[in-house]
């Protein structure tokens, strides 16, 4: 009688995507509306989207967002999650002259 043995703890390694080529992808896709949205969450007003959710408690308008996407700097990730999905954070520098 042979015994399986199952390695606990032990995830492969997750492919390495350096932020710059995250950055050029992420830039590339927005610039092709060729983005996707957080899940779907239900609430008293209707049904809205997680990340519609998160834009509005931050203070966020969708123009914004898209621009951010599309010109920003990532300044957290790209990480894989346990999905198999890319996440990362991004920021906008805005100059302001009066």
């Amino acid at each position: 009688m042979s015994a399986k043995i199952v390695p606990f703890g032990h995830r492969p390694r997750s492919p390495d995507l350096p932020r710059p080529t995250a950055e050029e992808v992420t830039h590339r896709l927005a610039k092709e509306n060729k983005f996707g949205m957080a899940s779907v969450v239900d609430n008293d007003e209707g049904t809205t989207t997680d990340f519609e959710l998160k834009m509005i408690q931050r203070g966020f308008d969708m123009r914004q967002v898209l621009e951010t996407i599309k010109e920003g700097v990532i300044n957290q990730g790209p990480t894989l999650d346990e999905y198999g999905e890319w996440r990362l954070s991004a920021e906008l520098q805005a100059i302001w002259s009066e």
